[in-house]
């Protein structure tokens, strides 16, 4: 059976009451979005995305509205620009290591032959567009993915290197997807299908606003790509839930407010968190700059081990690195409220000092 086994596993541990890996922030406030009665109306104008969604999005990214699909969150969004892309079987494929596990379990899923490229720890996890190059196969490779910020390190892409990344693309004739739900969590509205018509760029409210269960994710292609995936939506999402697509558009309207908040919160846990990881000497980890995660390193001793302790006895937990390619790291986030990080690093701490002694 086919699935995604690090969400699986994040699933599981839903329950438990401090995660220091949840990959989004805290909810959104109520007051913050300031939804009206309007925004909870249930048919609309919609068989092929709002129009006032899309134009909203178009003018944020400065891009034609035709560029734009709608899709339930962004993981619905790369399942449509993959299957979009990946329509010739035994296509070749190209992932990012580390990496988020479904956009590996993904392109598998949809008969791809997948391999990986590695972001180095020692380059400060950079996107290497030799590294990739040398994997591309001639006529077989039809798809990169990558993601931007990266997840789990939380680190930017140059932009050198996505300009460089174009060039390869249309030399070797593929294409590039690049999730870029935190670069939400940046200024930068330079999105990668900006760059190349050979990009494709994905997004959603989901992570940077705290909007998880709105769903209100994005594809934004060329105009010919879009068309093709928003035909292809017809056999899986159909039309966005009409109040999420309004909801989405206050939340547009609203960003100014809610990101405000959101960064004031995130700078301050970041602060945090690195304190935390400079005072161990068991862990290091490349800072993140911008986003609400990072991948600490456990130098010496089993991360399965220590995860397994912080659920066992501390009613913490964080994502062990082996979902990400990386066994010896796991995904520290800081995106929650700071007096439940503070309790989750002093669970943390104890743990640790268990497992060393």
């Amino acid at each position: 059976m086919r699935r995604s086994n690090y969400i699986q596993w994040a699933k599981s541990r839903e329950a438990c009451r401090y995660n220091l890996g949840r990959s989004s922030i805290r909810g959104c406030p109520a007051e913050d979005l300031a939804a009206r009665p309007e925004d909870f109306m249930f048919a609309g104008d919609n068989a092929h995305g709002w129009d006032p969604l899309r134009t909203a999005l178009g003018d944020r990214y400065a891009v034609p509205a035709d560029s734009i699909v709608l899709a339930i969150g962004t993981s619905m969004a790369n399942h449509l620009a993959c299957a979009a892309v990946l329509d010739t079987p035994g296509s070749h494929v190209l992932v990012e290591s580390p990496g988020y596990e479904p956009l590996e379990s993904l392109p598998a899923y949809l008969g791809a032959e997948v391999e990986t490229f590695p972001r180095h720890r020692g380059g400060g996890w950079r996107l290497d567009v030799d590294e990739v190059v040398r994997r591309v196969r001639p006529g077989s490779t039809r798809l990169v993915i990558l993601s931007n910020l990266h997840n789990p390190t939380g680190q930017p892409a140059d932009p050198a290197a996505l300009d460089a990344l174009a060039d390869a693309a249309r030399d070797h004739d593929f294409h590039v997807l690049v999730d870029e739900v935190y670069l939400e969590f940046t200024t930068d509205r330079r999105i990668a299908a900006t760059r190349s018509p050979r990009f494709i760029s994905t997004c959603s409210l989901t992570k940077a606003y705290g909007l998880d269960g709105l769903r209100a994710g994005w594809v934004i292609a060329s105009p010919e790509l879009a068309e093709r995936i928003r035909s292809l939506n017809d056999l899986f999402g159909i039309i966005m839930p009409h109040p999420t697509e309004r909801l989405a558009l206050r939340a547009l309207e609203r960003l100014d407010v809610i990101s405000a908040n959101v960064r004031a919160l995130v700078d301050h846990n970041r602060e945090i968190a690195t304190a935390f990881v400079a005072s161990r000497d068991e862990l290091d980890w490349v800072r993140p700059l911008n986003a609400p995660i990072g991948f600490a390193r456990l130098r010496g001793g089993s991360v399965d081990q220590l995860i397994d302790l912080l659920e066992a006895e501390y009613e913490t937990t964080a994502p062990p690195g082996r979902f990400f390619g990386h066994d010896d790291h796991f995904r520290l986030a800081f995106g929650m409220e700071t007096g439940d990080l503070h309790a989750g690093l002093e669970r943390l701490d104890q743990a640790l000092d268990r497992i060393t002694k």
